[in-house]
């Protein structure tokens, strides 16, 4: 799978989509590691709700931060993992 880069903002950091892998195993580890309480069904519940809506900042093409959003109807958007 080719990777979908968002935002290139310097030649060293860029914003990317992330998959469904990066959200399971680097996200959420990265959340639990902050003291956030993510439920075992979460993953996959907001991710086929919104799978372009997480994304993955890259420095150096390491992962540095995250964040999340998911829109639940016209009036909710949850925006999450800002890691």
């Amino acid at each position: 799978m080719m990777t979908k880069v968002l935002t290139v903002v310097n030649q060293n950091f860029i914003i990317r989509l992330m998959d469904k892998s990066e959200l399971e195993h680097l996200a959420m580890a990265w959340a639990g590691q902050e003291g956030w309480n993510p439920g075992k069904y979460d993953t996959e519940a907001f991710y086929q709700t919104a799978p372009d809506g997480f994304l993955l900042g890259e420095l150096d093409g390491k992962p540095v931060g995250s964040v999340s959003t998911v829109g639940g109807d016209k009036y909710v958007v949850i925006i999450d993992l800002c890691c």
